[in-house]
């Protein structure tokens, strides 16, 4: 299957640049080139153009007017702004309606590796009506305000480390989860932490982004007791997931950004769960979704894909490392043990989670992985089963 995509750049150099870089490409991807907005709409009212990747600034409407006309009417296509400039504060207007926005000058192997994932995994989901919502209106909300102003801080060139804390000291709800997180018993410290900058830096601006996505992604937070308790449930599995998946990950590898990693993903390995409750919660199915959100068949048959797969399709839009990705994506298959990675760590720690009884200290007594899938299997009560290679690969 080839991959129609639009570029829109009225600067005429960059788009000839992009018409050869894809020439390489051509066995799969079409690719289309517009100056203009007027010509843009014509382009994607004839083709069905899977990707739209457009500069902010276009003659006409602007490129985020653009992409909001396609969210409405092309709602299949995956939206990708352009921004010459990092550290600009620019409208959260202007980036609500994109999954991604990247800087120029962008080269199309930054483009590739951003937008080949979302569309494989895409190919995932057997129902149209999902693939719509999920990447239209009322599917994978924008990231929050909070989200792209901390974004913005990170990547100026004269981030200051204040400014950063005195945003998020602006939220109190944020602040609050930050302080839950950090003085919890998942980090034991001996103290208790107070001060937000000492937080902030213990967590990692990485982690702290994740904390976002995971509470201020998606609006009916503050709706029923059943749904605010499923919630706080998920959100409880998910930090113990998360911690797990750290540990272990430095435990074995010694590698802290790696273990970082591990981190963000096992806190996230869930959140096409929250996905699809926003998403029912549109059409007014929460309740009867509420009901069958864990049980993966049920939510297959009505949804045509598992939540690790919205899942894993939310974060690939929204761009996030590949490897992360794929452990939203595989946390229920198979375990591989030849090959440790973030997959694998996110896998096992979602197995211990829902171990009654086990706790952070059993990684200090094990001495490899395979001796803490044996007591997995065992309280399971799979015995017999033998960790295989994975069948998504």
């Amino acid at each position: 299957m080839q991959i129609n995509i639009l570029f829109v750049d009225d600067d005429i150099d960059i788009l000839n640049g992009f018409k050869r870089s894809m020439y390489n490409l051509r066995d799969k991807w079409n690719g289309f080139y517009a100056s203009n907005s007027a010509d843009a709409l014509k382009i994607i009212q004839h083709e069905n153009v899977d990707v739209c990747i457009t500069d902010l600034f276009i003659p006409g409407i602007s490129g985020s007017e653009l992409l909001r006309k396609v969210k409405k009417e092309y709602p299949k296509t995956i939206r990708v702004l352009l921004s010459g400039n990092p550290s600009a504060k620019y409208s959260v207007y202007d980036y609500s309606v994109a999954h991604q926005y990247l800087t120029k000058p962008c080269n199309i192997e930054i483009i590739k590796e951003k937008i080949e994932i979302p569309i494989l995994i895409r190919s995932l989901i057997n129902n149209e009506k999902t693939i719509i919502k999920l990447t239209g209106e009322d599917g994978i909300p924008s990231f929050p305000e909070i989200y792209y102003k901390l974004e913005c801080e990170i990547y100026s060139p004269n981030v200051s480390i204040n400014r950063i804390v005195n945003l998020i000291s602006k939220d109190i709800g944020l602040t609050a989860k930050i302080f839950q997180l950090v003085n919890s018993a998942f980090f034991g410290f001996p103290t208790k932490i107070k001060d937000l900058n000492q937080a902030i830096n213990i967590l990692g601006l990485n982690i702290i982004k994740s904390i976002i996505l995971f509470t201020k992604v998606f609006p009916y937070l503050e709706m029923s007791n059943a749904l605010k308790e499923f919630i706080e449930s998920l959100w409880n599995h998910s930090l113990v997931v998360s911690t797990i998946s750290q540990r272990l990950t430095f435990y074995l590898t010694r590698n802290r950004e790696l273990s970082e990693h591990a981190y963000i993903a096992g806190m996230l390995h869930d959140i096409g769960k929250l996905i699809i409750l926003n998403m029912s919660n549109q059409d007014k199915t929460l309740l009867n979704v509420l009901d069958i959100i864990n049980n993966e068949n049920e939510i297959k048959k009505f949804l045509g894909a598992t939540h690790s797969e919205i899942g894993a399709y939310a974060l690939s839009l929204w761009g996030y490392p590949n490897s992360i990705i794929n452990a939203v994506l595989l946390h229920h298959s198979t375990l591989e043990l030849n090959n440790f990675n973030i997959t694998t760590a996110v896998q096992i720690s979602n197995r211990l989670a829902n171990i009654e009884g086990i706790d952070f200290s059993i990684l200090e007594k094990f001495d490899s992985i395979e001796s803490i899938v044996e007591l997995i299997n065992t309280k399971e009560g799979n015995k017999d089963e033998i960790p295989g290679k994975n069948p998504i690969g």
